[in-house]
Order: C-alpha cells, then structure tokens, then sequence
C-alpha cells in the first residue's frame, strides 16, 4: 500500500462512510499514449479485444463523515452549503498505484452514479478497502493486458463489498462497460447487467444448452432488437411451440442449428412460426429426412447448407 494511502487511513479510516459514487472520466490523447507506453501497448491491443468503443478511467467518490473537524466540503452533486455534521470526499482509484486524495473540481463532474449503501451496516474507509484487499489478490497491481485496471478495481470493491452495497440499485444506474457490440457470443447461463449494450448486437452465437429456447428467444424479443443472424450451437430437446405463446422473431434471417443433428425421430416442432423470415439455413443433420423437414419448415428460404453428424448419424434414412 502506496505511503499516502496508508497515513489517510490511519487518520480518517475508521471514520463512517456516509454516500459511496461512482465516477468516471473519458481518457484521451496524451494519457492513452502515457497508458501505451507504460504498457508496451498492451493498453491498445486490451482495448481492441475487449470491444470499448471509448475509454473511461473509473474510481470511486467516498463521502466520509470527518469527526477530526468541523470542515464541510462541498458536496460533489449539489450546491456549496453548511451540513450539520462535518464530512469529507475522498478520491479512490487505481491508475499505475493505488491511490486516496480529496478529489479536483469540477474535473470529477463528468459522469457520476450513485452507489446506495445498506442502511443498517455501517461501513469505514478501513474496512472497505481491507475486505477488498484481502479477496482480491491483484488489488494493489495494475496490468492493461491482464484487464487488471480501473473498471476491475472498482467493480471488485463493489462486487466483494456486496453484503454492504446495495447491487440490485446499482445495477439500474451503472453505465454500460462495452457498447457499440455487434457480434455476442454466449459461452455460459451467466450474464451480468450492464455489462453490455445488447441493443446493437446484430450477431449472437449461444453455445451453452443451459440456456432453455424460451429464455434465449424471450432475451431476443426483449433487448436484442437488431440481431439478425441467430447461432444456436446447443441441444434442445422436447421441443413444443405452445411453450412459446405469440413469440415470433421476424428479424432473424439467418439461422444456424449447429446440434440440430442430435434430434432423433420425427421433430415436429414448427420453426417457421418462431422464425418466419429465414433466408439463409445452416445445419447439422443425421438424415435425409431432416433436410426435408427443415425445407418443408423455411418456406421463404433462398439456401441452404447441411453438414452430416457422424456421431448421430441415422443410417435408416
């Protein structure tokens, strides 16, 4: 822990933190040459594979109550005026250090999100870093290729810190940590909030069977707009379209059913009705009869290609 960081907290870090926001500033120009550099451009090449459309530093604003003086700051979102209890704003953030000062004004204006505490859990400055501290073994280092930087630190405070922050409010405030995502490709059930803007994904691949048709569908109709190419790489048996009462995703045109080789017998689920504006089929089968059925399923298809499922091949049909 840097020197500066562990003075304050001796000072000030069993004082009671009174409002938690989270902060965050566009990094631009010479600080992202600065970030290369430091890096041997790991900073870029992270940021090229992670997706971010643009780069914001993130920290933390922690308004603890100061009972060493009677010192009132000013409060980071309202007017200059008197509290009845003195209380001090503290900057905490993690650039190539960890590091805790009085924050600048107005530079710290830009954008901030409010972080609602538990009411009944007091918590100090000392024990929402040390519980953090202790969890997370890369709190104290900053590693661009490894993503161990700004929005890890803060999103793990909160995350360890969950019994005492209240997420659930968070969720619904935070801004988005990749937007402009075109192509989603779901490998687990898992999927955090306000991760991604899934409002311009155009492409999505769901490589997981944990994921029932229903959810993935009802995720589609509800948040997923523009995807028109859907790649569904999963087994779903015991389909039935009465388990999708008036769900249809017309603007799906493109359909990959990367497992459709493992259904054995007839499939009389209609797909039409889920996806009636197909163009384009991409499938596995294990039988003539299933390049028949899907035909018969994509009436306004313009092509299609079929490979065989040598594991489920059926050598009947």
């Amino acid at each position: 822990m840097p020197l500066r960081v562990r003075n304050l907290l001796e000072q000030l870090g069993d004082e009671l933190i009174l409002k938690i926001e989270l902060g965050r500033t566009p990094v631009q120009g010479f600080p992202i040459k600065i970030l290369n550099f430091l890096s041997h451009s790991k900073f870029t090449d992270k940021q090229l594979e992670l997706g971010y459309d643009e780069i914001y530093h993130n920290y933390l604003l922690i308004t603890i109550k100061n009972s060493q003086g009677p010192h009132t700051l000013q409060h980071m979102l309202g007017n200059i005026r008197l509290n009845v209890s003195a209380r001090t704003i503290l900057k905490l953030e993690k650039a190539q250090r960890i590091a805790l000062k009085p924050p600048s004004i107005p530079d710290e204006l830009i954008d901030v999100y409010d972080i609602p505490l538990t009411p009944d859990k007091p918590l100090t400055l000392n024990r929402l870093i040390s519980t953090a501290s202790n969890v997370d073994k890369n709190f104290y280092t900053y590693d661009a290729g490894e993503n161990n930087m700004c929005q890890t630190f803060v999103e793990n405070i909160i995350d360890i810190n969950g019994q005492i922050i209240t997420r659930t409010h968070i969720r619904k405030q935070l801004p988005y940590r990749y937007n402009h995502v075109k192509e989603l490709i779901l490998n687990d059930p898992y999927m955090h909030e306000n991760i991604v803007d899934l409002s311009k994904v155009q492409s999505l691949t769901v490589n997981t069977s944990d994921w029932p048709l229903y959810k993935i569908v009802t995720l589609i109709k509800r948040v997923i707009p523009c995807v028109n190419y859907l790649c569904l790489n999963c087994i779903h048996p015991k389909l039935q379209y009465k388990t999708f009462p008036n769900l249809s995703l017309p603007q799906i045109q493109i359909l990959s059913l990367l497992q459709y080789g493992q259904f054995i017998g007839n499939d009389t689920f209609n797909w039409s009705k889920l996806f009636p504006c197909i163009e384009r089929l991409i499938a596995s089968i294990n039988s003539k009869r299933q390049i028949s059925s899907l035909i018969d399923h994509f009436k306004n298809m313009i092509s299609a290609f079929f490979s065989i499922d040598h594991n489920h091949i059926d050598m009947n049909h």
